[in-house]
């Protein structure tokens, strides 16, 4: 829902997310590596009226609501367009890959100009049921993308190269980013770190799981 919070910069306008520690921990992480790699929005991580013994805990996740913003709640030919038009769609694919994220849907995107969109909506990322680091994971994106190109070997390099960047990132910086020590998730928070880390070592082999024929078809 799109309301206003109190934030260390002052009132602001954001989109606000009521979600349970592990999401909340996904979304953190999420943001914060499509900020890095990518484009994000502002986060902040909210405390709500509700409590720890609350299905959906005492806090919450936020992003920068500006006016500028535009959330699309629709598949429609012009904003499937933008994406597919969007320069920096090859790392945002790679991101999905490595984040084993599934729920980029076209609600999961912001709109600030036909070049500049923002990701946003990473609770489903690093799901539950995956066991293994290697396994693939269903891709939105890269199912409109692909349908729509000529040469697949040529959008795997594209892909392939945005992903070669990911083995720079610190993940360890991300608790001292996103100062985890206010709520009780350093365990869970541990664990996704290590998944991440350790499912870099496949990104090659994912993103061609990710470029095969099964990707063809899906809706974002």
């Amino acid at each position: 829902m799109r309301c206003s919070i109190e934030a260390t910069n002052g009132i602001r306008a954001a989109y606000v997310k009521k979600c349970t520690e592990g999401q909340l921990v996904r979304e953190v992480i999420g943001n914060l590596l499509a900020r890095e790699l990518v484009a994000a929005p502002r986060a902040y991580i909210v405390r709500t009226g509700g409590t720890a013994l609350d299905h959906f805990g005492a806090y919450a996740f936020a992003t920068d609501a500006e006016p500028t913003m535009i959330r699309s709640l629709e598949v429609n030919g012009s904003s499937l367009a933008i994406v597919l038009a969007w320069p920096r769609l090859p790392v945002a694919i790679a991101l999905d890959t490595w984040l084993a994220n599934g729920d980029r849907s076209m609600q999961n995107i912001l709109f600030l100009s036909r070049k500049e969109l923002l990701l946003i909506d990473h609770g489903e990322s690093i799901p539950d049921w995956m066991t293994h680091v290697d396994q693939p994971q269903g891709n939105l994106l890269a199912g409109h993308y692909l349908s729509q190109v000529k040469n697949r070997n040529r959008a795997a390099d594209q892909i392939l190269s945005a992903a070669a960047n990911f083995a720079d990132v610190e993940l360890a910086q991300i608790p001292n980013a996103c100062a985890f020590g206010t709520w009780s998730t350093e365990q869970f928070m541990d664990g996704c770190l290590r998944f991440l880390d350790d499912r870099r070592s496949y990104l090659t082999q994912l993103v061609h799981d990710v470029c095969g024929s099964g990707q063809q078809g899906l809706k974002l």
